[in-house]
């Protein structure tokens, strides 16, 4: 259990870094909610990749919890 909370805690600050930079990279003045969109679209394009990954055993379930629960924030 610990190792699982453990990956989600890694997973999950990796993603709101990354999130928070992509917001900045793609800064745009006129429309504030732009950045948002784009990154939700391509993390339930990674999160749909992840989950085929696991369910066709090239991903271990640590790295699904790592990567799907974590890093994309289900």
């Amino acid at each position: 259990m610990i190792k699982q909370l453990l990956l989600v805690f890694v997973g999950g600050g990796l993603g709101c870094v990354l999130r928070f930079l992509f917001s900045v990279w793609i800064n745009t003045d006129q429309i504030k909610w732009i950045p948002t969109i784009i990154a939700n679209i391509l993390g339930c394009f990674l999160l749909g990749l992840f989950l085929s990954l696991s369910h066709k055993n090239i991903l271990d379930s640590h790295g699904y919890i790592l990567l799907g629960i974590g890093f994309c924030g289900v």
